[in-house]
């Protein structure tokens, strides 16, 4: 079977710290926005904007989650880049579960729906950096 636990764990925990770190840092930016420019319309327009960045944010962390769970691997790189996008998915649904009044619903689902395809590209990119370095 060839799994690598480390692997999956690495990627998991990347594509979290990552997402965790990036948002942070989205939220001091837009809450310095939201204290400068205390308007409802901007305090409105900032939400819906946190939102959308939060789920790019999540697309590149789950990139980079399944870059590094596949660079950890070094072999069935795809399979440990799904792996560790499922455990990221469990962690979405655990936190979905607990937050769901705080969020609107298409949120929850978008994050659903893109990490496992991001995931996987970041194992083909680390496949593709492997091939250009070889071939």
């Amino acid at each position: 079977m060839n799994i690598n636990i480390k692997a999956i764990i690495y990627g998991w925990l990347t594509n979290l710290i990552t997402s965790a770190g990036m948002g942070f840092i989205l939220g001091i930016i837009l809450g310095v926005i939201e204290t400068i420019y205390f308007d409802y319309e901007v305090f409105q327009s900032t939400g819906n904007m946190m939102l959308v960045s939060s789920l790019i944010i999540g697309g590149v962390a789950a990139i980079l989650g399944g870059y590094v769970a596949a660079r950890v691997a070094k072999i069935n790189e795809m399979k440990h880049s799904f792996l560790s996008s499922l455990l990221m998915l469990l962690t979405i649904s655990v936190v979905s579960y607990f937050s769901i009044a705080l969020f609107p619903t298409w949120f929850f689902v978008m994050s659903l729906i893109i990490i496992i395809p991001l995931a996987l590209l970041g194992g083909y990119l680390r496949i593709k950096s492997l091939n250009k370095n070889n071939g």
